[in-house]
């Protein structure tokens, strides 16, 4: 499905978009659900937002690329299951349990960013597997930026600033890395963002902030090929990234179609 949205102000129970299995969803909204925006599916450029009471954003999804989860008051992404999240965005999400990303079962979530949450920016519960963070950002949560809960959350290339209780929880401090890689945990020294109480998540070029973050993430190759490289920031937002967004522009030229 593409272009749809759902909006459950004033209704009880509701559910955004519910998939058994691996439907999928283009460019669509949950609006105001009390029973998660979204579960399960493939996504792609979808937002969760204003959702509340029950589940999350965005819920045991099999993967989201560049969705949104922004102002729920549950968290915004949370599985229990195995899944992936890549160039997602978790912002100001509230409540007990508004951590940005919780991982409950296992996957990897790459290249997202974290702002503003009540709880931790990304969290691996008691009950996930060995979940994989790469080339991610968490900036300003209430809770830690980066916290495994005991389990063998494993970070690559993941940078954190200002988080009320601190940018690395201990349980992450021993973050099991095999002898190829390493484990680059950085605390910015400042804000790494070009306007984000104005929604604008692309990096700046302030020293210890926005500047440290660009070209910084892992791999800058491609294994085999030593001659292909890539050029690969921190966090959701790519500057240079544009075959995705020439994709993303793509499927919307394609909804238009569809719904004519």
């Amino acid at each position: 499905m593409v272009g749809l949205e759902v909006n459950g102000n004033g209704l009880t129970f509701v559910t955004g978009f519910n998939w058994a299995g691996s439907g999928d969803a283009i460019n669509c909204v949950a609006r105001g659900c009390t029973n998660s925006g979204f579960v399960g599916g493939l996504l792609l450029d979808c937002r969760a937002t204003a959702n509340q009471t029950g589940g999350a954003g965005f819920t045991n999804t099999v993967s989201c690329v560049q969705c949104t989860a922004d102002a729920n008051s549950v968290p915004g992404f949370a599985t229990t299951t195995t899944t992936t999240w890549e160039y997602c965005l978790s912002v100001n999400n509230t409540g007990s349990v508004g951590h940005g990303f919780t991982m409950g079962g296992s996957g990897v979530v790459s290249q997202c960013t974290a702002f503003g949450n009540q709880g931790d920016g990304f969290q691996a519960a008691a009950t996930a597997g060995s979940p994989l963070w790469v080339n991610c950002l968490s900036v300003a949560n209430t809770g830690y930026g980066f916290c495994g809960a005991g389990t063998y959350a494993k970070l690559v290339h993941c940078y954190a600033f200002n988080n009320s209780l601190g940018d690395f929880a201990s349980d992450v401090g021993s973050a099991l890395m095999n002898l190829v890689w390493s484990d680059n945990r950085v605390s910015l020294t400042a804000n790494p963002f070009r306007n984000p109480s104005q929604g604008d998540f692309r990096l700046n070029t302030v020293a210890g902030g926005g500047a440290l973050c660009q070209g910084a993430g892992w791999p800058g190759s491609v294994p085999g090929f030593v001659n292909t490289t890539q050029v690969l920031g921190i966090g959701a937002v790519q500057q240079l990234l544009s075959s995705l967004v020439q994709r993303r522009q793509f499927m919307r030229r394609l909804g238009r179609r569809r719904r004519r």
